[in-house]
């Protein structure tokens, strides 16, 4: 009787897990020559509502090493910019700085606002040497809808 329990635990735990993990999402690179080249983004809650947190984690490789940097994440609906959230890169990617070659993550995270009107939202996740913006390390836009 106890295993038939542990198993059915085990079995409500997987499924649970399996519901809550983040789902791949579709993303582009927006440069060709960064420093940063994104495999992978995954983006949580999968559908997220006004007032939640979203976390969007984009995995991938690093080629060079990177002293520092700015990562910028302009938000826009309907072509208009809403917001532009600034993050220290440091604190964003796996390892913090200095970045070194090889696979790294980096997470950005921000509340949705309670008015956010229901759509669909395209970010722009742009990062830079510095904030001149004058070299880029890495950009990666990706869509996420508000229900």
């Amino acid at each position: 009787m106890a295993k038939i329990i542990l198993s059915i635990l085990l079995v409500c735990l997987i499924a649970t897990v399996m519901m809550v993990s983040a789902d791949p999402a579709p993303f582009k690179q927006c440069m060709s020559n960064g420093v940063f080249f994104p495999q992978s983004l995954d983006i949580t809650p999968a559908k997220p509502k006004a007032g939640d947190t979203l976390v969007a984690v984009a995995t991938g490789t690093v080629s060079a090493t990177v002293p520092s940097g700015i990562l910028y994440a302009d938000i826009y609906l309907s072509g208009v910019r809403l917001f532009e959230f600034t993050y220290d890169l440091c604190k964003s990617v796996s390892g913090g700085c200095p970045i070194t070659p090889g696979t790294k993550a980096i997470t950005i995270q921000n509340s949705i606002p309670s008015f956010a009107f229901p759509g669909t939202y395209n970010t722009v996740a742009s990062a830079y040497a510095d904030a001149s913006k004058t070299k880029e390390i890495a950009c990666v836009s990706f869509n996420f809808t508000i229900a």
